[in-house]
C-alpha cells in the first residue's frame, strides 16, 4: 500500500505600511547581522523609534518597530541612528555615506529564511517567534512556527483524511553550510482505521536563501496497519531575487513490492512564485508518489508573520 505524504512549507504574511523619515548618521557599532542587538532611530523631527535595522538599501533604511511593525525611512529624514546602550551618546558617529558595505547582509535575516519544496525540507528555518500559514490549492492548510534560532514545529491538515504533524531541527555551519534533522508524522484516515507512519530525514543546503542546492535522505517507518518501509531521498536547486522564487527538484522514492523487491520511482517539482512584501503567491507542477499519474498542478498561498 502506498501512501503520499505532503511535505512542509512555508510563506509570510505582514499587514505593513511606509513612513517617510531621514538618515544621516549611524553608530559603528551597528550590526545588521546580529539579531540581539536593538536599535534606535532618531529622526530630525525628534521622533524616536526603536526596533531592529533589518535592511540598508540606496538611501533608504527599512526598521522593524516594536510589534514587528515594518517602517521605512530614507537618509534625509534621520538624525541619527544608534545601537541600545549608547544612549550616552558618547560613541563616536560615522556619516551614512561612508557605511561599509560590510555594515549591510547579504540576506535580510527577517525575511522568509526557508526555501520549502513541495516534496523536501531545506535546513534554511524560520526565525524565533515567526509564523508561517500556507495554503495550497484551497485543501492543505499548515501552519509552522519558529521556537528557537534552530527549532521549528508546525502542524498541516488535509481534511477529513491526512495530518501531519512535524518538527525540525538545523544549524548553520558556516555562512552557506546549512544542516538540519527532522520528521514528519504522517496521520491517515482511510474511513475504516487510523494509520501512522512516522519520516525521519536529514538534510544539508548549500548556499543562501537566494542560490541553493538542496540534499535530503529519510527513512518512512511504517506504524499499525500501514506496512510499508519506504526510503526517500532528493535533490533540489532554487533561490529567489527581489520579485520572485524558484525551485526545482526530484524526489527518489524506494519501497518493495508484494514479492519484496526494492523498486525505485523518481517525482519532480518546478515552481516559481510571485513575491508581495511578506506573502508568496506560487504556482507549480508536482509528482505524487501513489498515483500512476504522478504529475498535477498546484497554486499556493504563503505568509509570514
Amino acid at each position: 500500500m502506498r501512501r503520499t505524504f505532503l511535505k512542509k512549507w512555508l510563506l509570510i504574511l505582514f499587514m505593513g505600511f511606509q513612513i517617510l523619515a531621514s538618515a544621516q548618521t549611524f553608530s559603528p557599532n551597528l550590526n545588521l547581522s546580529d539579531s540581539t542587538q536593538v536599535h534606535l532611530l532618531i529622526t530630525n523631527r525628534g521622533d524616536v523609534f526603536t526596533g531592529r535595522i533589518i535592511e540598508i538599501i540606496d538611501t533608504r533604511v527599512s526598521l522593524l518597530a516594536d510589534g514587528d511593525i515594518p517602517l521605512v525611512f530614507s537618509f534625509a529624514e534621520i538624525d541619527k541612528i544608534y545601537v541600545k546602550g549608547e544612549e550616552s551618546l558618547k560613541e563616536k558617529f560615522i556619516p551614512s555615506d561612508e557605511i561599509s558595505e560590510s555594515a549591510v547582509p547579504p540576506d535580510n535575516p527577517d525575511e522568509l529564511r526557508t526555501q520549502l519544496m513541495f516534496l523536501t525540507s531545506t535546513a534554511f528555518t524560520l526565525s524565533p517567534d515567526k509564523k508561517l500559514y500556507t495554503n495550497i490549492d484551497f485543501l492543505w492548510n499548515s501552519l509552522d512556527i519558529g521556537i528557537t534560532e534552530h527549532f521549528s514545529a508546525g502542524f498541516g491538515v488535509l481534511l477529513p483524511f491526512i495530518a501531519i504533524p512535524r518538527a525540525k531541527f538545523a544549524v548553520d555551519m558556516t555562512e552557506k553550510i546549512h544542516l538540519g534533522v527532522g520528521t514528519n508524522i504522517f496521520t491517515f484516515y482511510d474511513f475504516y482505521e487510523l494509520n501512522m507512519a512516522t519520516h525521519f530525514f536529514g538534510v544539508a543546503t548549500f548556499g543562501k536563501p537566494h542560490l541553493f542546492v538542496n540534499l535530503t535522505g529519510g527513512y518512512i517507518l511504517p506504524v499499525g496497519a500501514i506496512e510499508d518501509r519506504v526510503v526517500v531521498g532528493g535533490l533540489g536547486v532554487g533561490g529567489e531575487s527581489a520579485k520572485f522564487v524558484y525551485k526545482v527538484e526530484f524526489l527518489v522514492y524506494q519501497e518493495a513490492n508484494w514479492r519484496g523487491e526494492f523498486y525505485t520511482r523518481l517525482f519532480p517539482e518546478i515552481a516559481v512564485a510571485a513575491k508581495s512584501r511578506n506573502k508568496r503567491y506560487e504556482f507549480g507542477v508536482v509528482g505524487l508518489p501513489i498515483f500512476d499519474f504522478p504529475l498535477f498542478p498546484y497554486l499556493s498561498f504563503k505568509s509570514h508573520f
